[in-house]
């Protein structure tokens, strides 16, 4: 039957939760070196897993830690060692030839230090999933209504009308925009009372206050420094476009999140 997917595995796919939850499998992986001497196994697995292809001094490396392990630790050990070395190598992550050059780096060069001049750099931090922006940072309070002005009620001209599948809006007033975006969010959005709240009045966003999830406070105090600005509703789109011609214009698949993460990539700070 062959290996099967589970945990990441290759082979035939299973519908068979159990098999994945209790340990079972369709199939093992039961090669093993029938002699223990270590140039036998080192030149047996290094057919197996690089073609033959392992460099001479890595070779030797190989044989000189096999041969610590066995002795100290059974033949076992040994062999589980060696097949994590091997993960390790150049020829095994390659299907050419591997030509080392065998040459050490260059060590490091202190710069010269510049004199009279601040030193910036732009970070640029990728988490690859496990925070919500739109749990991040809310419209809180202090906001334009429909006609520009602010009032502490947070209204604004345009209501959220929920369906089964889309948002729709349309044209009316009186609308508290905090409460539109929690019902928006559903029961993901929090409550205003567990929002940390800062101040916005000098820019031109439409609420003078927003708030951040309580669990970043250090978020909320580089803010307050001067030392983090929020880039909300930054898409991944490649020219300027509309709802009626995003899919003409879109040149990969919006719902597709390894294909979002490639975009994202190539965005220039």
């Amino acid at each position: 039957m062959g290996l099967s997917d589970c945990h990441g595995g290759f082979g035939v796919t299973t519908t068979d939760n159990d098999t994945c939850n209790n340990g079972q499998t369709r199939g093992i992986l039961t090669y093993a070196p029938d002699d223990h001497e270590a140039a036998a196994v080192i030149n047996d697995m290094s057919l197996l897993l690089t073609g033959g292809r392992l460099n001479q001094v890595s070779t030797t490396w190989f044989k000189n830690a096999y041969k610590q392990e066995l002795n100290s630790g059974g033949f076992e050990n040994a062999y589980r060692l060696v097949k994590r070395l091997f993960l390790l190598t150049p020829e095994f992550h390659s299907t050419g030839l591997f030509k080392p050059k065998w040459v050490d780096r260059p060590g490091y060069v202190q710069p010269e230090q510049t004199v009279g001049k601040d030193y910036k750099a732009v970070v640029y931090l990728y988490l690859n999933g496990g925070m919500d922006g739109f749990n991040m940072l809310f419209p809180h309070s202090n906001c334009k209504d429909g006609k520009g002005k602010r009032d502490s009620s947070c209204r604004r001209g345009y209501n959220y009308i929920l369906s089964q599948s889309n948002i729709f809006i349309r044209n009316i007033h009186h609308v508290d925009m905090f409460e539109d975006f929690k019902a928006v969010r559903n029961f993901k959005a929090l409550d205003k009372g567990q929002l940390l709240t800062i101040n916005a009045a000098d820019s031109d966003q439409v609420c003078n206050t927003f708030g951040l999830h309580r669990a970043i406070p250090f978020l909320k105090q580089l803010y307050e420094d001067e030392d983090l600005a929020f880039l909300a509703n930054v898409g991944l789109l490649n020219e300027p476009m509309t709802k009626w011609d995003w899919k003409a214009k879109t040149s990969f698949r919006i719902g597709a999140h390894n294909l979002q993460r490639y975009e994202m990539f190539k965005v220039s700070a």
